[in-house]
């Protein structure tokens, strides 16, 4: 059929189907067919002109085609293939599909209202769409070049959805919404079911719900006023503005980044995916755990967490207020904190807070896992911290309420009788981490706590935010408050008051400063008995030790440890433990001792006498630890990083075995021998991540020290001469019966005054040498009868008074220093050495008397004057070294022709150091006049 126009009135009715409809001009007037329109192959329907009038099909339709504007009624209550206008469907049109529509194209905008009962495949239109598009099904694939001002309702699924202009009008779907694409901004978006796909808004969005769940990626380039998710967050919402507010009713397990501020963020369930807040951030919620991570760049006010916090909190800014009903497993960290309220924390690591760059811990350590890892990761069963043990606290560091240091109290809530340590840790040499207060909810209740560590001040009241938080009344007082607990030991790093420590018992406390009775501040090495026991409140029973106490100490002053070691439990003993911290500025900030205290078993004929308490061991954990002490050490010192001075005034001199990486500090016994084995590892243990590195085991330093008593200089001035000296070693009563063990140089001044019948062996240089200037090296009183080993070259002086008696002096490389051997050279004794002895150059020399043994170099020995070898069973020097003779002396220090050093098969084996040991205990003189003994 073809005509020109349909004029308004004319009807053109077709009983059954049309196969093709041709009108060069308008329809005005009314199309009416009762089957299909155009359904067959290659046929068409075809509007020159607009359509004012109506189409109505019974049937299906196949292509129609609009040229101009459709302001009246196309109707199809079956199936249409394909609409195009070229005009634009005006206020008045109206397209009505009853079931698919394939393809609409709209050259124009759509003003009027189309409805598609079922599916809509594709939509395009060139301008704007202001008016309806409404589906029953599905939407494919819809393009608008313009503005969406007006409905866009999609009853099914949004496959995807391109606005290149604003969509301020209303976008509905009943589904999922694959892909959407907004160039401008989004007043309404309402998505019945899930987002799948990208969701783009180059502009601002109103409101955008969303029924079910975000699977795919939200991206808006502007604001976004209000979001509401009935589902899940588990894909990504990106913001490049600012959020008013956001309400996730189930999980976020995706990423919510927001460029610019975020008002509001509520989620009814889990956080385990990412939070990121370019600015600030009002108000955070959650119902349930948060084990993802939160950063706010800006400021975030307020955050309450309904479950735990295992995940992270990373606030450049300022972080007003944190709650959590459950336990702070995981960090927070921020610019600036006011407060934190946790009401069931849980150990080992109850808190980790990071506050200025500076890191605060609470940790509750078993005895038999000292420093646990969060979480209790890769840690037996037997040693994971019990979760019945719960802990509620409050960190207040509120600068507006005159808080510089940041304040603690904390409450134990502990159901066993699991026993364990308690610290307040902060990594830093100077900061502090103050206890306001540690109770329990009532005084006859335990909290089972064995030490208790803190290191900052004790402080003797808490703050009105505290009160509020616990309950307490106005005038509750802070400190230590557990009359319950019968405790090892308390460590208070810094400040401890007078009367503030209430417990049932104790038996061992240390503290950096305190007062008197007059008010003077008194430091802990200047303190007395009397000073630790004003500590306690009236009534704390003092209990004999026998336990492992715990004690931290930093660079800014030392520590006194004062403990019971009397039977009866009378009083402390006078002989107090002094620690310092050597190395200034490391990164943990403290050291941590572990002091094992042990009574004794009674020997024969002494079971009816009470033992007194002796020190077992010591370990250090931390770089620098220096101890001072006249208490004996029976076993062991240790320290994971380098040792400073050790200092023990014992009759018994220095017994224990002593291990460190390196040395940095002076090993003094000052009433006895050194009898065990002290030793440079060459392997220190990071305190704040465990792991273990190689570093230089050098034992001993140089340091500069004022040439005169009193400080004057030499012209009469104020300014002391300086002089270079170096740290030392001295054994002032009994000499040395142990081993001293260097792996890499011994700087130290070695001095034994009773002789040295042990080992002295260095793996590096002895002695050091700076400029013209020689240190270091080994003054013995009363004879060598042990043996001296080094494998590098020795810069010092070795002196012995006393002569070598039954000893032996090795040296793989030289002597550059002075050999002095006062007292002759016996017949057990030798002295060899791969290098030269003594230096022209230098001025050194070598002076022996009376020498009767082994005198061996393959170099040269610069001698001080003659020296009577008669009776010398071996006097060769510069053997030179291709002969049998110097095969023997590089015997010693080979092992199947490979040089040796101290360890052979493992770390710290010392088997290179035994065979070293034994070739020099065989060697000897053979009948034919030659060396022998060694074996290659």
């Amino acid at each position: 059929t073809a005509t020109s126009s349909i004029t308004a009135g004319a009807q053109v009715n077709a009983g059954s189907d049309l196969v093709n409809l041709t009108v060069t001009g308008d329809v005005a007037g009314t199309v009416a067919v009762t089957g299909n329109l155009s359904t067959a192959t290659s046929s068409a329907t075809t509007i020159g002109g607009s359509v004012s009038g109506t189409i109505a099909v019974t049937g299906n339709a196949g292509t129609v085609n609009v040229g101009q504007d459709v302001s009246g009624t196309i109707q199809v209550k079956g199936a249409l293939s394909q609409l195009t206008v070229g005009g634009s469907i005006t206020t008045t049109g109206q397209v009505s599909v009853g079931g698919n529509l394939t393809t609409l194209t709209d050259s124009g905008s759509i003003l009027g209202t189309v409805t598609v009962g079922g599916v809509l495949g594709t939509l395009t239109v060139k301008q704007d769409l202001g008016g309806t598009v409404q589906t029953g099904g599905d939407l494919t694939q819809a393009t608008i070049d313009g503005n969406l001002s007006g409905t866009l309702d999609v009853g099914g699924n949004l496959g995807s959805l391109t606005v290149n202009g604003d969509l301020s009008g209303n976008l509905g779907v009943g589904g999922d919404v694959g892909a959407l694409n907004i160039g401008g901004s989004l007043n309404s978006a309402k998505v019945g079911g899930n987002i799948t796909g990208n969701f783009t808004v180059g502009g601002t969005i109103d409101q955008l719900s969303v029924g079910g769940s975000i699977l795919g990626k939200v991206s808006i380039g502007h604001d976004l006023h209000t979001l509401v998710i009935g589902g899940n967050l588990a894909g990504l919402v990106q913001v490049g503005g600012s959020v008013t507010t956001a309400a996730i009713s189930g999980n976020l397990s995706g990423t919510f980044s927001v460029g610019g501020s975020l008002g509001s963020l509520t989620v009814g369930q889990t956080v385990s995916g990412q939070v990121a807040v370019g600015g600030d951030l009002t108000t955070l919620t959650v119902t349930g755990d948060v084990a993802g991570a939160v950063t706010v760049t800006g400021n975030l006010v307020t955050m309450t967490v309904g479950g735990n916090l295992a995940g992270t909190i990373n606030v450049v800014g300022k972080l007003t207020t944190l709650t959590v009903n459950g336990n702070t497993a995981g960090s927070i960290s921020a610019g600036d904190i006011d407060t934190i309220a946790v009401y069931a924390a849980q150990g080992p690591i109850v808190a980790r807070i990071t506050e200025g760059g500076v890191t605060r811990r609470i940790e509750a350590a078993l005895p038999g896992n000292p420093y646990p890892n969060p979480n209790d990761a890769n840690t037996p069963a037997a040693l994971q911290f019990p979760s019945a043990i719960t802990f509620q606290y409050f960190y207040d560091s509120r600068a507006a309420a005159g808080i510089t240091v940041p304040e603690l109290a904390i409450r134990v809530n502990n159901p066993t009788t699991v026993r364990f340590d308690l610290s307040l840790v902060v990594y830093s040499d100077s900061a502090q981490f103050d206890l306001a207060r540690v109770d329990t909810a009532s005084g006859t209740q335990a909290a089972g706590i064995r030490n208790l560590v803190v290191e900052g001040d004790l402080l003797t009241g808490v703050t009105a935010a505290m009160a509020t938080f616990f309950g307490y009344a106005a005038s509750t007082v802070g400190g230590v408050r557990l009359p319950a607990d019968a405790v090892t030991g308390i460590s208070i790093r810094d400040f401890a008051p007078p009367g503030d420590i209430q417990v049932a018992s104790i038996a061992g406390i240390a503290f950096g400063t305190t007062t008197d009775e007059d008010g003077r501040l008194i430091s802990g090495p200047a303190a007395e008995t009397d000073n630790a026991v004003g500590l306690l409140v009236r009534g704390v029973g003092l209990v004999q030790a026998n336990d492992t106490f715990r004690v931290s100490f930093a660079d800014a002053h030392p520590v006194a440890f004062f403990l019971v070691t009397d039977p009866q439990g009378r009083h402390f003993d006078e002989s107090n433990v002094i620690f310092t911290d050597q190395a200034a500025n490391d990164a943990r900030g403290a050291v941590t001792a572990l002091i094992t205290v042990v009574v004794p078993v009674a020997t024969h004929g002494q079971e009816d006498h009470a033992q007194d308490s002796v020190i077992q061991s010591i370990a250090l954990r931390g770089d620098g630890g220096a101890i001072q002490t006249e208490q004996p050490v029976t076993q062991s010192i240790t320290s994971t990083g380098p040792l400073g001075d050790l200092i023990l005034g014992a009759e018994q001199g220095i017994t224990a075995d002593v291990t460190a990486p390196s040395i940095i500090g002076s090993i003094e016994a000052t009433s006895g021998p050194i009898s065990g084995t002290i030793q440079t590892t060459g392997l220190r243990l990071d305190p704040i991540t465990g792991l273990t590195s190689g570093v230089a085991a050098d034992w001993g330093r140089t340091y500069w020290t004022p040439a005169r008593a009193g400080g004057e200089s030499r012209d009469g001035g104020s300014t002391p001469t300086l002089v270079l000296t170096t740290t030392v070693v001295e054994a002032r009563g009994g000499g040395v019966t142990g081993r001293l063990i260097s792996r890499g140089n011994l700087v130290s001044q070695i001095t034994s005054d009773g002789g040295l019948s042990g080992v002295v062996a260095v793996q590096g240089n002895l002695g050091v040498q700076s400029g013209t200037t020689r240190l270091g090296g080994v003054l013995v009183n009363g004879g060598l009868s042990g043996q001296l080993v080094v494998l590098g070259n020795v810069l010092g002086d070795i002196t012995l008074n006393g002569g070598l008696k039954s000893g032996h002096i090795a040296f793989a490389g030289s002597d550059v220093g002075n050999l002095l051997v006062h007292g002759g050279v016996d017949k057990a004794s030798a002295i060899v050495a791969i290098g030269s002895i003594g230096s022209a150059a230098a001025g050194t020399t070598s002076s022996l008397d009376n020498l009767q043994g082994i005198l061996a170099v393959e170099g040269s020995v610069n001698l001080a004057k003659p020296f009577n070898g008669s009776k010398a069973l071996f006097d060769k020097t510069n053997l030179g070294s291709s002969n049998a003779n110097s095969t023997v002396l590089n015997a010693i220090f080979t092992n199947n022709g490979q040089p040796l050093l101290f360890d052979l098969t493992s770390p710290l084996d010392l088997q290179g150091l035994s065979l070293i040991l034994a070739d020099l205990d065989a060697l000897h003189v053979g009948t034919n006049g030659y060396l022998t003994g060694p074996t290659p």
